[in-house]
């Protein structure tokens, strides 16, 4: 369960609720993510979040849209050598019986490009990477985290079951589960780091295989966002 705690500053507005099936494109977005002011515990629960998350106002976050499947919500920040995501959700009833087949199981997906190159295809910075509630077959405390290979990215191989330079932690209760994940630099060929005003690309999908729909930001997959960079959200790091 999510513990209590007090308001500060909104990382990255709710995403937008929507089938991946979806015929229309939404909108172009930008989101913010802030660098990280104490160190962050990987045990995906919301203790370094919980400040962010005060701010948090958008309707759809609220009131009786929890009771409505689906509903997810991501929030972001960052030092010089990683970024870390705390994703929250709204989904009682996982079904992982393959983690290795993301796109038939309960399952969230980023979308990243550490340099933003806005490219028609991946590059050295570019990456797919996919994470499950349950390592194992079954939903519980074991994260499966995976990379898929695409053509132009730093990897030769799909990478089943870990990643190097990403890590995560899940915490899954009677309303749905959390994640909170941490991305290397070196997970995106980036020897530089990360720095403030710095834009990193990025996309995201939550997909729920007993319903047969999911959420997305910044673009739904019906556009093969998957494959096109140049149609991903933008997310900047600020001081």
């Amino acid at each position: 369960m999510l513990k209590k705690a007090v308001v500060v500053v909104l990382i990255l507005a709710l995403l937008s609720v929507s089938s991946l099936f979806a015929q229309e494109e939404v909108p172009y977005k930008k989101g913010v993510a802030i660098r990280a002011t104490q160190e962050i515990t990987l045990d995906g629960y919301s203790d370094e979040w919980e400040e962010m998350m005060g701010l948090l106002v958008d309707p759809l976050y609220t009131g009786d849209t929890f009771d409505v499947f689906p509903v997810s919500a991501l929030w972001m920040q960052w030092d010089e050598e990683n970024l870390y995501v705390f994703v929250r959700v709204m989904d009682p009833m996982q079904s992982v019986p393959k983690p290795d087949q993301f796109w038939a199981v309960d399952s969230v997906e980023f979308f990243m490009d550490g340099m933003n190159a806005k490219g028609e295809g991946y590059d050295m910075n570019s990456a797919q990477f996919w994470f499950c509630p349950g390592g194992s077959g079954d939903a519980g405390d074991e994260m499966y985290i995976g990379q898929w290979a695409r053509e132009g990215d730093a990897i030769d191989a799909t990478l089943y079951g870990g990643v190097p330079g990403v890590e995560g932690a899940l915490n899954i209760d009677d309303s749905g589960y959390t994640m909170e994940i941490k991305i290397s630099a070196a997970a995106l060929a980036m020897d530089s780091g990360f720095m403030p005003d710095q834009i990193i690309g990025f996309n995201y999908t939550v997909f729920d295989v007993d319903k047969g729909m999911g959420t997305f930001w910044a673009t739904s997959k019906a556009v093969n966002t998957h494959e096109h960079p140049s149609l991903w959200g933008e997310i900047v790091l600020k001081n």
